[in-house]
């Protein structure tokens, strides 16, 4: 799946979309900010708990590819809010990231 498809779909289950009401659309634009944050909070305990008790913590690998995912969504939803695509925005970060560090 390309990013601008899972973009597109993703936003189906958008749960506080953009209205037009500027208060609310604030609102709406804080949701998937936050969520970002929890996140990559979620997935930094688990690591923590992976540093903790080693191989001890099985599900770690399974929680970092579930987290991920979830960050992803929220990327989507950031994104959409901000009337941006995530297609540009990989291509054009993948093009500064190797004019700073060539192959």
């Amino acid at each position: 799946m390309e990013l601008g498809q899972y973009q597109r779909r993703a936003q189906g289950t958008d749960r506080v979309p953009l209205t037009g009401d500027e208060a609310r659309d604030r609102e709406a634009r804080l949701v998937p900010l936050l969520g970002l944050a929890g996140e990559v909070g979620t997935l930094l305990a688990g690591y923590k708990k992976f540093l903790r008790d080693g191989e001890a913590y099985e599900l770690f690998t399974d929680n970092v590819g579930e987290e991920v995912g979830d960050l992803l969504w929220y990327l989507a939803n950031v994104a959409d809010k901000w009337g941006l695509s995530l297609d540009e925005l990989a291509a054009a970060n993948l093009t500064k990231t190797t004019d700073r560090w060539p192959e």
